[in-house]
């Protein structure tokens, strides 16, 4: 989304540590397919929590799920591409501002 909408690379990395807090936040659901979620959700019959947010569905980063979908079926592979160069982003030494 900061590509695009702000023309720089930017992403939150899989743990991430904010000192202001204190504390390391962690993403393991980071590497986890939304279909696998869901397919988890549906088979230990999960309940779901609707978003109280007026703006659920219709945000920006709902937009960019839509937009890589329509850009997976022209292009195959592209969501994983693009999964990649996160990846790769993240798996290099960064210096110190």
């Amino acid at each position: 989304m900061s590509l695009i909408y702000e023309g720089h690379y930017y992403c939150y990395a899989p743990v991430t540590y904010l000192d202001r807090m204190d504390i390391t936040l962690i993403r393991p659901l980071l590497y986890v397919d939304e279909c696998d979620v869901v397919g988890f959700k549906n088979l230990y019959n999960l309940p779901i929590e609707k978003n109280p947010c007026p703006a659920d569905g219709y945000t920006k980063r709902e937009y960019i799920k839509t937009l890589i979908k329509t850009l997976e079926k022209e292009n195959p592979g592209v969501r994983d591409r693009l999964f990649h160069a996160v990846h790769e982003y993240w798996s290099k030494p960064r210096q110190q501002k």
